[in-house]
């Protein structure tokens, strides 16, 4: 090699030890750096999507979401609203879109209005932007065709304990002589709610009579319901404020001043339950019913539930008598549960309406309403007769379809079960984090070769020139090679523990990779 050839190769080798010295200690910094904070760096929100699982096409799909921010404090996390919009997807094809406005308690809700002609499986994407971050949830909805709608969601007892359940007990006639009216009993709303007014809806039967409430510890009748009715065979309501957790209604039947006989009722009491102001059940084509709560606090949410499926979610700033808070109602059987817990159901209201048609005859509409009492009490006396006889209740329409949506009112339906969007998010960081973890083993792994060879290198070139020097001064061949092994052991051994030193980072690595 001549000596120019040798001083370009050694001005190479001095800018890549520059380079080396400057290039090697920040790459492995930087590995270190990101994966440290790939490590920190968690999930903070989390997004719960709602919707039915299943809708008719042409028809609207409810949506609700809850937004969580803050999942590791320790005081829990906590509910936030956000700029949220969602979504229905055919594959590339975007069925429906809508933003999802602030609704009760921090929740956020809004309605989808569906295409007609579309049936298939779809995808539901919501996407909330708190702050700086994208949170998303999705699910599957399957869009039905109307002619075969989603089957009715299944209604679910009150969760009561056994002496608040609604229990009737015997008739005890005062007349032996004579047979005692029917007395059967439906309360308003499904149940009552200690210190709120409660409505009892009394089917008398024949004979007629008056009937009367009785006050007791438990119960306070109003000042109307503790005085006779009128004579009647049909349905009177009887209004009392119950108290504690259990309630008991003693109902009197009187003819002509005569007590004919007495039966007493064990009412379904829901203790933390909302309870709803008595409000019209029958309503005109068209309708947007008016919803209020007994008791001072503000705001609730209302789901509209049409033939038992869940097609209508929205929201009321004080809830004390304002209109339905989404589109009015289209005719047939409505249940609206309104309730101020934003994720649970046991403590709703209940208010089962119809919705009558423009022209139709009032024996159609009783007929109608007897039939889907029936699916749900096959013994029931009034329902039974109304089914066969329509025509012969129809001049007491209003009190009888009242008693007969009464009894739909028991129970509840519950929503869906919420789609979460962490469970999707969780393995999208992990992904990320393997990512960084490979990168950082193939960062180290190149710093680790590259200070290797230049310290192998250097030591090899030193010892060569330490050799040329000595026999220069005239030293043995001998002693020179001995001196030459001894430098080379000392270069071998230094870049081995430089190697050992890059190895044990990237244990390091893996380790903290594979952590849980």
């Amino acid at each position: 090699m001549s000596r120019g050839a040798g001083a370009r190769a050694q001005r190479r080798w001095r800018q890549a030890g520059l380079f080396a010295r400057i290039l090697v200690p920040a790459g492995a910094a930087l590995s270190l750096l990101s994966l440290v904070t790939g490590r920190a760096r968690e999930i903070d929100h989390e997004l719960h999507l709602l919707a039915p699982d299943a809708v008719a096409s042409g028809e609207s799909l409810p949506v609700r979401a809850h937004l969580y921010a803050d999942l590791r404090r320790a005081e829990g996390a906590r509910l936030i609203a956000a700029p949220l919009s969602a979504e229905l997807r055919a594959g590339s094809r975007v069925l429906a879109r809508a933003p999802l406005r602030r609704s009760h308690a921090g929740s956020m809700d809004g309605v989808l209005a569906l295409p007609a002609g579309f049936a298939g499986r779809a995808e539901l994407v919501a996407i909330a932007r708190p702050d700086d971050a994208v949170v998303r949830a999705s699910r599957v909805v399957d869009v039905v065709a109307p002619a075969a709608p989603p089957p009715p969601l299944p209604i679910d007892p009150r969760p009561l304990r056994p002496l608040q359940r609604f229990a009737p007990g015997p008739i005890r006639s005062t007349q032996p002589a004579q047979r005692p009216p029917v007395l059967a009993a439906r309360v308003l709303g499904g149940a009552c709610v200690p210190e709120r007014t409660c409505t009892v809806l009394v089917h008398v039967g024949e004979p007629a009579a008056s009937v009367r409430a009785i006050a007791a510890r438990s119960l306070t009748p109003d000042a109307r319901s503790a005085q006779p009715s009128a004579v009647t065979s049909g349905v009177v309501g009887l209004r009392a404020v119950t108290h504690g957790p259990e309630a008991e209604l003693q109902i009197v039947a009187e003819s002509a001043g005569v007590t004919v006989a007495t039966r007493a009722f064990r009412l379904p009491v829901a203790l933390g339950a909302s309870a709803l102001h008595e409000q019209p059940r029958l309503l005109a084509p068209a309708a947007a019913p008016r919803i209020g709560l007994q008791d001072d606090e503000r705001g609730c949410i209302v789901d509209g539930f049409f033939e038992r499926r869940w097609v209508r979610t929205g929201a009321l700033s004080a809830c004390r008598g304002e209109p339905i808070p989404f589109a009015a109602l289209t005719p047939g059987l409505w249940r609206l549960q309104v309730r101020r817990d934003p994720f649970a159901v046991d403590s709703a209201a209940v208010a089962s309406v119809y919705v009558q048609r423009a022209g139709e005859r009032a024996p159609d509409v009783l007929a109608r309403l007897a039939h889907a009492a029936l699916d749900q009490d096959p013994e029931d006396a009034l329902a039974r007769a109304v089914r066969d006889r329509p025509e012969a209740y129809a001049a007491e329409l209003a009190p009888t379809a009242t008693y007969l949506l009464a009894l739909l009112d028991a129970g509840l339906l519950a929503l869906p079960e919420p789609a979460s969007g962490y469970p999707r998010a969780r393995a999208h960081l992990l992904v990320e984090r393997e990512r960084v973890r490979k990168l950082a083993l193939f960062a180290l792994a190149l710093c680790g070769l590259t200070v290797g060879l230049l310290v192998a290198q250097r030591g090899l070139r030193a010892a060569t020139q330490a050799g040329e020097l000595m026999a220069e001064a005239g030293e043995e061949p001998e002693r020179i090679g001995r001196q030459r092994l001894r430098m080379t052991l000392r270069v071998m051994a230094t870049v081995s523990s430089l190697l050992l030193v890059f190895a044990a980072i990237a244990a390091y690595v893996i380790a903290r990779g594979n952590a849980p």
